[in-house]
This record gives structure tokens, sequence and C-alpha cells, in this order.
């Protein structure tokens, strides 16, 4: 059975780094291990740059379209009974522009308004964890997802849907028990400073907006609601401090935690 290793973490705690070591010392020493990082697609879990239809929809979608209705068929699939469709892989389009633009006014999450109702967001994205679990049950190793779990859907349910923290807990809840037959464990990485590592990353990545007071209030917010969360999951959740430890170091510590040694 594979085992599931969720890394999570505000941006600049380090999560790419040790997921990198992390997967070099558990190949090196002879133990099976596959890593997804936020943004590779295709992806187990991730549901970015995915659009989202109803039946009907979808229906309605392939019969206004037929010149793509054999391509949208062969790379839709279902979850809780409505289709997802992928439109981009590795920062390429799969489809022309003028379905793309189609594609993306149904797109699934991470958009400045949702484009479905919750009750269906929140239905969808725990059917594809639970479909993600069923299908690694019965492999080997480890499953290390960087920045999967948390980030997005609880940044969706912050910024797109209002959601309150009861209902965010909730929906946290209900994933956590869904990918249970992987035996998770989820380890947030920490920095002693947040401010200063919300500001380091952001002149590291040419993205000066994140450093901006409405931007660092809010990821203080959104920290202490990922905070709220890993202390009331089913699963293992384990803080862990990163701020002086080499990757390799950090990496150590978890196979450790995870029991496993080289």
């Amino acid at each position: 059975m594979a085992q599931l290793i969720l890394l999570e973490g505000i941006p600049g705690a380090g999560k790419t780094s040790v997921a990198e070591a992390l997967l070099m010392f558990m190949r090196r020493n002879g133990f099976e291990a596959e890593v997804y990082f936020e943004g590779d697609m295709p992806h187990p879990s991730e549901l970015e740059f995915h659009a989202c239809f109803s039946e009907q929809e979808y229906e309605a979608l392939l019969k206004e379209n037929p010149q793509y209705a054999d391509t949208l068929s062969a790379r839709s699939f279902t979850e809780a009974g409505y289709y997802l469709i992928p439109y981009r892989e590795k920062n390429e389009f799969l489809f022309p522009m003028d379905i793309t633009c189609k594609l993306y006014a149904r797109e699934f999450r991470n958009v400045p308004e949702p484009r479905i109702p919750f009750a269906a967001y929140d239905a969808i994205t725990i059917s594809h964890w639970k479909s993600m679990a069923e299908k690694w049950r019965d492999k080997k190793g480890f499953l290390i997802l960087e920045n999967a779990f948390l980030d997005h859907p609880v940044q969706d349910m912050l910024l797109n849907y209002r959601c309150s923290e009861k209902d965010i807990l909730n929906h946290m809840r209900t994933a956590a028990n869904a990918l249970m037959p992987l035996s998770p464990m989820m380890f947030y990485l920490e920095q002693s400073e947040l401010l200063s590592t919300l500001m380091r990353i952001s002149a590291a990545r040419g993205m000066r907006g994140m450093a901006f007071p409405e931007a660092l209030a809010f990821w203080e917010d959104r920290h202490r609601i990922d905070s709220m969360v890993t202390q009331n999951l089913i699963l293992p959740a384990m803080r862990i401090q990163n701020s002086i430890d080499t990757p390799e170091e950090t990496a150590l510590q978890l196979c450790a935690l995870i029991g496993i040694h080289g």
C-alpha cells in the first residue's frame, strides 16, 4: 500500500526543497517514491486548469462544438456526477483558443469569482480525493504531494466562496477522511518570521504584491486558519520548524517521523 505524505506551508516555507530532498533520500535508500509539485500537470489530485460542467452543460458543450467533441470526450472524466476537462498541461493549452475560452469560463478553482456552486465544488473535491486514494491504494512506496492538500482548497473557500472557518474545517476534515486508505501524514513547514519570509519570497519571485500590507495581512490570517485546521484533522499533522535547518536536515527529520531510516 502506498503511503501519502503531504507537505504544506506558506509561500517560502521551503516545501519544494524539502520535497526534493525527501524524494532523494527515499530513493537512495531503496524506497519507492513519487513526488508531485504544485503546478505539475498531470497531477494526481490538483484540479486547477480543469473546466467543470454538469451533465446537461457537458452535453450542450459537445453539441455546440462538434469539431472538438471527440477530443473533449477523450480528455474528460467524472467526479460526483460532474464532468471535468483538463485544458492545460505544462504551461501549454491543449485546445485551440476558441474552445479554451469556453473551458476557462468554467474553471474549477483559483478564479476571482466562483464559476460553480459551492455544493458542487465541495462534492467534486472530496470525490477526487477518494478517487486518488483508490488509484494509489494498491501501489507501493510513498506518494509525496507538495502544497496540494491545504493551499488551493482553503484559498478558494476563503477568497471565492467566503466560507466560514467552521465550513472550511468541515471540508478539510472530510477530505482528510477520504485519504485515510493511504495512511496519510501531513507536515506543515513553519518559518520563525512569517512577514520576513513573505517579503523575501515576493522579492525572489518578482511578485511585489505579496509584500503589500493587504497581502501580508491576508497571509497572517491564512496562516492562522491553516494552524487551526492542522490541529483538528483525523490524520497525523505535525508542524515542523524549517527556519534554520537545510532541506536535507529537515528531510531526515521527516523520515524519522515517518518511521524510515537509511
